[in-house]
């Protein structure tokens, strides 16, 4: 008996070894990441001032627009290569409130986020990355400020808080 009771706690034991040893570790992208949109993109473009420069016609007294991953200016579109272009249209859009030309750099990509509208970086997943840029008054790189532009899901772009839209 005591034969039958070891070989069936060694058979429980290999079960438990197996079913936990066996298990994948987690992906990195199993976290629970933030969803901006669940739709796939209907705007094709925005209005343009010129070919380089998105026209933004609307503004906001929101000063977490556009400063942190949970607030970003969408500026994608149908055709994800323009969306990756819009960016620069968007920042081509802004001047300081008091007329002084703006100069921006990218600084990093970073917080992935679920999206229906990823064909790049993350497609197979449907995530992709925020772009972090800073922004300043020319010749001002102390007085940089950060915005997080989403390129992948459309939005209505606005003129952030401390900026006016060039005309």
């Amino acid at each position: 008996m005591s034969y039958l009771q070891n070989n069936r706690t060694a058979s429980i034991l290999f079960l438990w070894i197996l079913a936990f040893a066996c298990k994948p570790p987690p992906s990195k992208f199993d976290r629970d990441y933030p969803e901006y949109t669940e739709k796939k993109n209907t705007v094709e473009s925005y209005e343009m001032l010129n070919d380089s420069t998105i026209y933004l016609g609307i503004s906001t007294n929101d000063k977490s627009y556009g400063r942190s991953e949970k607030n970003p200016i969408f500026v994608g579109v149908t055709n994800h290569h323009e969306g990756g272009k819009n960016r620069m249209r968007f920042l081509n859009a802004l001047e300081m409130e008091d007329g002084t030309p703006v100069e921006y750099e990218r600084v990093r990509s970073c917080c992935p986020f679920k999206t229906l509208n990823s064909k790049t970086i993350g497609a197979d997943q449907k995530f992709g990355l925020l772009d972090v840029w800073i922004v300043y008054p020319k010749g001002k790189k102390e007085e940089a400020d950060t915005l997080y532009i989403n390129a992948y899901d459309q939005g209505q772009p606005m003129v952030p808080k401390g900026y006016r839209a060039k005309k």
